[in-house]
């Protein structure tokens, strides 16, 4: 039977007698060591799990484009703009989940290509890229930021009577 190496640390007097009580009266048979060996193993677990859950930046993957946390989605609705945002890993339209898809149908049209009807605006940008083109940039394999990309112009002007030719649709 192999027998673990073992290593002497220092540990507050007062600490050691205090957990070697505790656990007297809770009728745990283990020496304090042994106690002290599985806290910080639970430790180490749980410092791994927390450095992976933050080494994924927030933010939602809609199909091969991620938009990070902040990013807006937007769609004409009738008159008006309806706005979606990415906070933490969920795309949230007046505070609760969607998707693009369910957001494009607020257009109000028969909507199949959410990238046809949606537009994006980057967390710290002011203009909003036309999605259909950040689809196309991503495929490539291309991140695309503002100025990258035409934003005076509806992508799709034959298809869509969410946006004017000339301009994309205004903020909400």
């Amino acid at each position: 039977m192999d027998t673990p190496h073992t290593l002497a640390l220092p540990i507050d007097a007062d600490l050691y007698l205090e957990l070697a009580l505790h656990l007297r009266s809770a009728g745990d048979p283990r020496p304090p060591h042994e106690a002290v060996d599985e806290a910080v193993r639970h430790w180490l677990l749980a410092a791994r799990s927390a450095a992976r859950a933050h080494s994924e930046p927030p933010g939602y993957q809609w199909k091969e484009v991620f938009l990070p946390e902040h990013t807006m989605l937007r769609v004409r609705q009738g008159q008006r703009n309806a706005c979606a945002e990415v906070i933490g890993n969920r795309l949230l339209y007046q505070g609760r989940p969607t998707t693009p898809g369910a957001l494009a149908q607020l257009s109000g049209l028969n909507v199949r290509n959410a990238w046809r009807q949606l537009w994006i605006r980057w967390p710290g940008e002011t203009q909003w890229l036309a999605a259909i083109y950040v689809r196309t940039f991503a495929r490539a394999g291309r991140r695309v930021r503002s100025g990258a990309l035409p934003t005076g112009r509806d992508p799709w002007p034959a298809q869509s009577s969410l946006q004017s030719a000339s301009a994309p649709p205004e903020s909400p």
